[in-house]
C-alpha cells in the first residue's frame, strides 16, 4: 500500500494511483531445486536482493539459481498478491506446467477470480547473476 501525507491532518492516506501500479509475479529456481513464488515492483532489484542474501529468509538459505517464468499484472499489490497465494498452492508440477505454459495461469485467475484481473508473461525475463 502505498501512503501519502494529508496535507491538513499530516496523516497517511491511501493513494488512488496505487491501484493501477504495475506488480511482477515471479517463479524461481533455487540452489535446492525447489520453486521459490514472489511479488516485486522491480524484479531485478528483488532477484538482485534474493542472491545477495538479503530478500526472504527461504532464499537466504537456499539462494535462487535463475528466474524461471514471470507474470505482470497491473491491479495493485492486492491483485499480485491474491495471484501470488493462486501460484503457491500450486504442486511444484503445476507450477512446471504454468512455466512451460505461461498463458494458462490466466485461465486460473479467471477460474478462481473472474476476470478481474489484468495478467499476461513477461516477455523478456531479466538475465540473472
Amino acid at each position: 500500500m502505498i501512503l501519502r501525507k494529508s496535507k491538513i491532518s499530516g496523516r497517511g492516506t491511501r493513494d488512488p494511483s496505487a491501484k493501477n501500479l504495475i506488480y511482477t509475479v515471479y517463479i524461481l529456481k533455487c540452489s535446492n531445486d525447489t520453486l521459490y513464488t514472489g511479488i516485486a515492483r522491480d524484479l531485478q532489484k528483488r532477484y538482485r536482493a534474493h542472491y545477495a542474501g538479503k530478500g526472504a529468509k527461504y532464499t537466504r538459505m537456499h539462494p535462487p539459481v535463475a528466474i524461471l517464468q514471470a507474470w505482470t499484472t497491473s491491479g495493485g499489490r492486492s491483485s499480485a498478491t491474491k495471484i501470488e497465494l493462486l501460484l503457491k498452492r500450486q504442486s511444484k508440477q503445476g507450477k512446471l506446467r504454468l512455466i512451460d505454459k505461461p498463458k494458462t495461469l490466466k485461465a486460473l485467475v479467471v477460474k478462481k477470480y473472474g476476470d478481474t484481473f489484468k495478467i499476461k508473461p513477461c516477455n523478456k525475463i531479466p538475465a540473472t547473476p
